[in-house]
């Protein structure tokens, strides 16, 4: 990547870890080198430093660099289920 990388927000990198170690899946918008967008929901499964700039490695075995990272957001559960969890059936 030929730009150059603007670090992150520590709250959001912790974040970025937390997402590792719990595993969950996530909605993730990113800009590509080319600056397209991509949206995709899967794990991320590492967050690394490499020289100066930080990545994370997606589930599906993108990577990205964290500044190039527009959003993450947890994959939430259907609120029209009927798990335990939701409170589904009950009402």
């Amino acid at each position: 990547m030929a730009d150059r990388y603007v670090p992150v927000d520590c709250a959001f990198h912790d974040r970025l870890e937390d997402a590792v170690v719990r595993r969950r899946s996530c909605r993730i918008l990113y800009l590509e080198e080319d600056g397209a967008e991509r949206e995709v929901t899967t794990r991320i499964v590492d967050v690394w430093t490499r020289g100066e700039e930080e990545f994370v490695k997606l589930e599906t075995g993108t990577v990205v660099r964290l500044d190039r990272l527009s959003r993450v957001e947890p994959d939430l559960p259907s609120s029209h289920g009927s798990g335990p969890r939701d409170g589904g059936g009950r009402g």
